[in-house]
């Protein structure tokens, strides 16, 4: 009986099935469910913004990145304003939005908090206001960002409706252009987005006025939305993988860098 060189040269079914499952455990085999999702995200720095060659980057895009990888999955980025990211996700435009808060109400499969914002107030040193609370702004002129007044809850949105004059700016330049111009009182938004806005090169502003940052508000948590329950829980797990690693912290210290002028850590 002759043999056959092919079936010798196979390891048997047993041992096959241990080095497929001992390359499994090493993460050498790409999940089969791995997918490119469509992700609606809003471009603002330091969060999500283009680099000179045209690549994303930024603490929101590396922390949803970072977190998808882990079970093989890839974002193809689609840019929406804040105002607009929740009603792309409701239209069907894309299969998963961030940042995304429960209070929009867009259906979906919600994730873990994975980012956490710190919107506070801004005025200018030179007008030296007392702002202690949230009520204090009713009797100023408000810029705020796109969906503030659903964000930032009731007592804000009640606060505003009194104010001498308040609008919702799509474009935060603005914002920080008409405080340095003396046209509003106050300014309201996400404080490191605020800073890096105040440093860009685009301001065309005195960006060298002191400001006074009034911590007026409580940290927004912001989730992530799916479409399908999976990918929810492969970023969840993702999220948890990155964050006792050390990859969470590592983005966060080298994306929150910059400075408020004139100010501390913003």
């Amino acid at each position: 009986m002759t043999s056959d060189p092919s079936r010798a040269r196979r390891p048997a079914l047993p041992v096959r099935l241990a080095i497929l499952a001992l390359a499994v455990a090493a993460g050498f085999a790409r999940p089969a469910a791995a997918e490119e999702i469509p992700f609606g995200l809003r471009r603002v720095a330091p969060y999500v913004y283009d680099l000179p060659d045209g690549r994303p980057a930024g603490l929101e895009y590396d922390i949803l990145a970072a977190a998808l990888a882990v079970r093989g999955h890839t974002m193809r980025p689609l840019y929406y304003p804040f105002g607009r990211l929740g009603r792309s996700f409701v239209a069907g435009q894309v299969e998963a939005a961030a940042p995304i808060s429960p209070s929009f109400d867009v259906g979906g499969h919600l994730s873990e908090p994975y980012l956490t914002y710190h919107n506070v107030a801004v005025s200018l040193a030179s007008r030296g206001l007392r702002i202690d609370s949230v009520a204090d702004l009713a009797r100023l002129r408000v810029v705020a960002f796109q969906n503030a007044s659903v964000v930032l809850g009731p007592d804000f949105a009640k606060a505003v409706a009194a104010a001498p004059g308040y609008e919702e700016r799509a474009d935060q330049l603005i914002q920080v252009r008409l405080l340095y111009a003396g046209r509003v009182d106050v300014i309201v938004g996400e404080r490191a987005i605020l800073a890096a806005l105040a440093a860009s090169p685009e301001l065309i502003a005195d960006g060298r006025q002191p400001v006074s940052l009034h911590a007026i508000f409580p940290p927004t948590p912001y989730r992530a939305v799916f479409r399908e329950a999976r990918l929810r829980d492969d970023f969840d797990a993702g999220l948890k993988a990155i964050r006792a690693d050390g990859t969470y912290d590592a983005l966060v210290a080298r994306h929150l860098g910059g400075l408020w002028p004139g100010q501390g850590p913003p």
